[in-house]
């Protein structure tokens, strides 16, 4: 009783007439047209409720509490469970026989699960996580209905059916897998603790399935084996009720088992909460078929009230009770249209009844009829126990299927004020389909496909070999991951943009369906340009080779018979010509070996001058580094200990340091360090000479080098370790300076040596040069030969051969554009093949996903899905453009002739629009795609235009299905259920009828049928439900197209001349680019049809020639049509800073309404104004000065047209938003802004520069960083310190 919310007063009026009854003990009453106070005598309340700290509940006013008593019920404590359940399971476990001491440890687990689960599971966590001892009750009530047909014999097929019934109890109902793997987990550790004597590994073996489909009785079942079943049964299902495709991947096949579950129990209902498309209404209304049940389902539409929704209620409840028919009725929240619906859906699923559904004459008619049913059946009923035995049947035959979304912003409010919904049905939880599920279905829809033939181009064009297996496997994890994937950019841009976007499980049969579709069409369509070229080439080249048989052939003939001698003539002087050149190549190249040779000698000697002034210095290094090396490490100890060592033996590890580690002069204490370092004397030994120059190493040595005393036998006096080591430095230096001394001696042998280099190669080049020329003389020898030894014998063919050259070579030389066309296009053919697969993906995900998206989406999504492609496997063309792709030129000229406006992403919507698999839903702010599609499809066939608050709309939506006309749906705020039949292409063939139902009519339906929904919103409210149902069109002007759109109007009026120029350049374009098209089609037509050579038949060359002038005249129009461009341009290019503003000042207004709600500017109403100023009279002399006269006057008549919708204190915003897009875009950069009249609504003034105007204007919430930028002209005109306008 607490349910009900308070009103606007804090009351509730249900409430408060509790308490007038029970503090007065009367009410008041209207009888006979007056309020009368009626006495209340032996009347009693007991009223229920949950305490008001759950949610959706209303705490009850004081004033009422004081009237009565309050008893609170707590939960019942766990021994108490124990002990009610404990009694259920010992009268169930009486019927098992032997199973009768597993009664008490059944009932222990059961508890045992519950508190886990209420203790952890609970409704913080999700909203529906509520849980009562009901679902105890309905496990024991599992229990008994499996074991009731089938007494388990072992502990392990009892144990089985207890965790079944936990798993749908508490497991179905379950969000996310951490929850899913913890239930598990508690489940196997509560049967450990209860069943110790059970094989666990058997009783809780995962997937734990039950059904009776396939026996006799409720049996664990395999998935494998329910997979067949269930395959076999749909055919039927599909033939008989409703051609609707299901992929029984794993949790399909969960769901159907679970709703099944569901069926079978009496007062049996679910509530399947799951994403918009994931197939609960279809599962539903399989499963319901297979338990032979009648399906009930709502026709919801705008004007479906409360009455109406009562008067269905009243049909289903008679055909339970009445008809004694079993029903299942599925409704989904999106017919819910008020609240009182789920307020009758609580009292029904409560007690199977709704309380005053029959009144007056309806109850008497239910009356009748239900004792009419008694009697057949052959009931004894009277009027005490006739509503008793009907609400029996009703319990017994109505089953309610409740499909909810969770991505539905009530959901949880459904939840708190809707508690029958989640305590009386059975929560199943469908989620999302997760990635194996996508997979699943990827697999199941393109095994079909035969891939083979772009695998083997694949393999031909890349180096990394792939299967078809491995290309297959690609496929499927793309489109997997492509769902996953697009949801994120579509959150983030729904976040970004505003406008909701919810990706569900149909986008993805959608893309999946796209994908099969377009890699058929383009493989076809390869395949067949592949073939023709194929054909047409072989032709060319036959005909080619042919012609340049017989032109070789003449040519010949003419030579042999007319020139002979002359030929042979100059065949002899080449060939003279050549031996001369061969005389003067030889005598160079004996040259060059005598130049090679004196060369040689010089190196020699002065390479052996070298070694000699080195050999002297060498033997002393030697000799040093001999000596070194027999330094014992006692003689090195002995010199480390030395506290002042003699000043010949510290000179000498000074001059020994000096040259290892190129240091100054080291203290004793350094020397002795460096004595100590294992690499001392190897460092020594291995020292490099050449390290020692002339520069600083040698200076550092030189006072030692010059000391009388630095000698080594002075030295060795002293120590007879550093004699050697003095020694070895002397010999070190000298040995530096004999290199010193070489070294130019070694660069210049460096120098010859190369020289002589260079001379071989030269020697080399022209040995191979005179070899050649010997080779051609030969080869002219030969022909010489060959020349003379040619008869007259082919004298009498020449007349014969002149005439096919003469008609040949005219073809020949027309065709040789299109031949090399054709060439280059059969050598990307490969290309195209490998990457066929990845570029149908690019334009499936771009036709399901990326209708709703802005320009800048599309692109970033696009690359997203290449790179999922490559990252699979699957190759993909850089360049891959679904504009280019997936329209003809000629379909696009079309477009455009029918007012689509120039854009790309206009073009782009137009393509969603033309191979749509899902209604589409345009959201269409400035009307544009409207009037395009009025005009496209009344070219073709009647179209309808209409709108849901039109009040014959179900008449008009009839009609078009019937007679498969085209049907516009304007102002599309919100979706009227009634179309939702429509919008799911629920059709159905009855008598080879294909019928739709429309409300409860059954209506033919034309596969002609087209229907477009339109909404000027550019940011609607779109639920999630009909977000997957359409195909959502975005048209929303981008600023290029919006630039572009507002030249188009500038060129009309101002230069209607050179805009006539641009529409017949466009026109020509497109027509140019299709005529072509459509000549190359027919000339390879006319080729492949061609039987034997061309040559051989006069009437197809002539026709080749006609379609190939014609071609050629094409090139020459598009030639001629690029000066017009370039003049149209440069015209164009003059409005383009008028446009350019114009284009930003509108997406300046367009934002407005984040200032307030009301401040909405229609593009229309921005156009106009565009085009009106176009059509004042002002003038001016110069095109540039006009230019910016316009500018400046619509930035004055914008201000003032949309700052009288404004309160004057968001003017100056707006004020300052205008001036920044002047001063960035209207080319008046460093120049003060031009007088604006806007005195009449901008009053005072503001100085100080920016700091005060943000401090007034809050300019960071309207400009952002740029207010910051200090190098934006914005920015240094406000930090200008003038005084503004404002």
């Amino acid at each position: 009783i607490n349910l009900p919310a308070a009103d606007k007063y804090g009351t509730q009026s249900v409430i408060q007439l509790l308490r007038t009854i029970a503090q007065d003990g009367s009410i008041w009453m209207r009888h006979e047209g007056q309020y009368i106070c009626a006495e209340l005598q032996n009347v009693q309340f007991i009223g229920a409720c949950n305490p008001p700290s759950d949610a959706g509940r209303v705490a009850m006013t004081p004033r009422f509490l004081r009237h009565i008593p309050v008893l609170y019920v707590g939960q019942p404590s766990e021994s108490s469970l124990t002990v009610i359940y404990s009694s259920f399971n010992k009268a169930l476990f009486r019927k098992i026989g032997v199973m009768r001491a597993f009664a008490d440890p059944i009932t222990r687990a059961m508890v045992a699960v519950f508190e886990a689960v209420t203790a952890r599971l609970t409704v913080d966590v999700q909203s529906h996580y509520a849980f009562s001892p009901r679902e105890l009750s309905r496990w024991v009530r599992g229990l008994a209905e499996m074991f009731s047909e089938n007494a388990p014999e072992d502990a392990e097929v009892l144990v089985r059916g207890w965790a079944h019934e936990a798993f749908r109890l508490f497991g179905d109902r379950l969000v996310d897998d951490v929850d899913k793997t913890w239930l598990i987990k508690t489940i196997e550790g509560v049967a450990q603790e209860c069943f110790p004597s059970c094989d666990l590994s058997v009783a809780l073996k995962q997937p734990i399935l039950i059904s009776r489909w396939t026996t006799a009785s409720l049996e664990s079942v395999s998935r494998d084996e329910m997979r067949s079943f269930l395959d076999a049964r749909h055919k039927v299902f599909r033939e008989e009720v409703a051609d609707v495709r299901v992929v029984f991947f794993d949790s399909v096949i969960d769901h159907s088992l679970r709703l099944d579950r569901v069926l079978r129990q009496p007062m049996g209902h679910a509530l399947l909460i799951g994403a918009s498309g994931a197939g609960k209404t279809t599962l539903s209304r399989f499963v319901s078929w297979m338990n032979g049940f009648s399906i009930f389902q709502i026709k919801a539409h705008k004007n479906y009230k409360q009455k109406d929704f009562e008067e269905d209620l009243r049909k289903l409840l008679k055909r339970c009770g009445c008809g004694n028919e079993k029903v299942c009725f599925i409704i989904d929240e999106s017919n819910v249209l008020e609240p009182a619906f789920l307020e009758l859906m609580n009292a029904l699923l409560a007690s199977g009844e709704v309380p005053g559904l029959f009144q007056g004459e309806e109850l008497t008619h239910l009356l009748a009829e239900m004792k009419d049913s008694a009697k057949k059946d052959g009931l004894h009923v009277d009027n005490d126990n006739i509503l008793t035995v009907f609400n029996d049947r009703v319990r017994l035959n109505l089953h309610l299927i409740f499909t909810m979304n969770p991505a539905g912003d009530d959901f949880d409010g459904r939840v708190a004020t809707s508690p029958a919904l989640f305590n009386r049905c059975v929560v199943d939880w469908f989620g999302d389909w997760e990635f194996p599920a996508l997979e699943h279905i990827a697999a199941e829809f393109t095994s079909s496909l035969d891939l083979s033939i772009c695998v083997e181009h694949g393999n031909e064009q890349s180096e990394q070999l792939i299967s078809e297996s491995s290309l297959r496997k690609g496929v499927v994890n793309t489109l997997a991951t492509t769902q996953s994937a697009i949801k994120k950019n579509c959150v983030a841009f729904s976040d970004r943009s505003g406008l909701a976007l919810h990706i569900s499980p149909r986008h993805y049969i959608d893309m999946v369906e796209q994908f099969i579709s377009v890699f058929g069409e383009k493989r076809a369509l390869v395949e067949d340009q592949h073939l023709h070229l194929n054909q047409g080439l072989a032709k060319l080249q036959d005909t080619e080779s042919r012609v340049v048989e017989m032109s070789a052939e003449l040519s010949t003939k003419r030579i042999l018979l007319d020139e002979k001698g002359k030929e042979a003539e100059q065949t002899l002087g080449r060939m003279v010509n050549e031996q001369q050149v061969a005389e003067t190549n030889r005598k160079q190249v004996l040259k060059l070996q005598e130049e090679l040779e004196l060369k040689t000698a010089d190196i020699e000697g002065r390479r052996e001058e070298v070694q000699s002034q080195l050999a002297d210095a060498e033997p002393a290094v030697q000799a040093a580094q001999q000596a070194v090396s027999g330094i014992k490490k006692q003689q090195l100890d002995e010199i480390r200990g030395m506290a002042q060592p003699p000043a010949p033996v510290k000179m000498s590890l000074e001059a020994v340091c000096v040259m290892l580690y190129d240091t100054k002069k080291p203290t004793w204490e350094e020397i002795r360090k460096t004595i100590r370092r294992d690499d001392f004397i190897s460092g020594i030994l291995n020292f490099e000479t050449e390290s020692l120059t002339r520069d600083r190493k040698l200076r550092l040595l030189k006072p030692y080098l010059d000391d009388p005393k630095f000698e080594p036998e002075s030295v060795k006096r002293s120590s007879k370790a550093c004699g050697p080591l003095c020694q070895w430095v002397h010999s070190q230096v000298l040995f530096a300076r004999v290199l010193d001394k070489v070294g130019p001696l070694r660069a210049e042998l460096s120098t010859i040596e190369k020289d002589m280099v260079a001379t071989q190669q030269q020697v080399q080049q022209a040995s191979e040069e005179l070899n050649g020329l010997e080779e051609r003389i030969a080869e002219c020898k030969k022909q010489y030969q060959e020349l003379i030894s040619l008869t007259q014998s082919l004298q009498a063919e020449m007349k014969v051969v002149e005439g096919k050259v003469g008609r040949s070579q005219g073809l020949i030389q027309s065709l040789s554009l299109e031949r090399e066309r054709w060439s280059k296009d059969q050598a990307g053919f490969g290309n195209k093949l490998k990457t066929l697969v990845g570029d149908a993906l690019v334009h499936a995900a771009f036709l399901a996903y990326m209708g709703g998206l802005d320009q800048e989406s599309r692109l970033s999504a696009v690359l997203q899905v290449m790179n999922l492609c490559e990252e699979n496997g699957v190759f993909v063309a850089e360049e891959v453009s679904p504009m280019r792709d997936l329209a003809t030129p000629g379909q696009v000229m079309k477009w455009r002739g029918a007012g689509l406006p120039e854009d790309d992403i206009c073009t782009e919507n137009s393509i969603l629009l033309h191979r749509y698999r899902r209604y589409p839903l345009i959201i269409d702010p400035s009307e544009q795609a409207n009037a395009f599609l009025q005009k496209l499809m009344s070219t073709g066939g009647k179209i309808t235009s209409t709108s849901f608050s039109d009040s014959g709309f179900i008449k008009i939506l009839e009609s078009s299905l019937r007679f498969g006309t085209a049907l516009i749906v304007t102002d599309v705020d919100t979706v009227d259920p009634v179309v939702n039949s429509v919008l799911n292409k629920d059709v159905h063939v009855t008598g080879g009828r294909r019928l739709v139902r429309i409300g409860d009519r059954e209506v033919d339906f034309s596969p002609s049928f087209a229907m477009f929904l339109s909404t000027r919103n550019p940011r609607p409210s779109i639920g999630a439900d009909v977000c997957s149902r359409v195909t959502i069109v975005n048209f929303t002007v981008t600023m290029a197209g919006l630039e572009s759109q507002l030249l188009s109007h500038a060129l009309r009026i101002e230069r209607p001349d050179v805009d006539t120029m641009r529409n017949e350049l466009l026109k020509v374009r497109f027509e140019t680019t299709a005529k072509q098209r459509e000549l190359e089609a027919l000339l390879l037509e006319t080729l492949t049809r061609t039987q034997g050579s061309i040559l051989d038949d006069d009437t197809v060359a002539t026709s080749l020639a006609t379609l190939q002038q014609q071609s050629s005249d094409m090139e020459k129009k598009l030639a001629e049509s690029e000066s017009v461009a370039s003049q149209v341009e440069s015209v164009a290019a003059q409005y383009t800073p008028l446009c350019r503003t114009a284009a930003n000042a509108f997406f300046v207004i367009a934002v407005l309404p984040r200032l307030h709600a009301v401040y909405e500017f229609s593009l229309p109403m921005f156009v106009t104004e565009f085009k009106e100023l176009l059509k004042s009279k002002e003038t001016s002399s110069e095109k540039e000065s006009r230019v910016r006269m316009l500018v400046q006057a619509f930035m004055r008549r914008l201000l003032c047209r949309v700052g009288e919708g404004m309160f004057s204190e968001h003017h100056p915003v707006l004020f300052l938003r205008l001036a920044q897009v002047m001063l960035e875009h209207g080319g008046m950069e460093q120049e003060p802004l031009p007088e604006l009249e806007v005195s009449d609504f901008l009053q005072g003034s503001v100085g100080g520069g920016i700091d005060q105007i943000r401090k007034v204007y809050r300019l960071e919430q309207a400009f952002g960083s740029q207010v910051d930028d200090s190098s934006s002209p914005f920015s240094q005109w406000l930090n200008a310190g003038a005084e503004f306008p404002l």
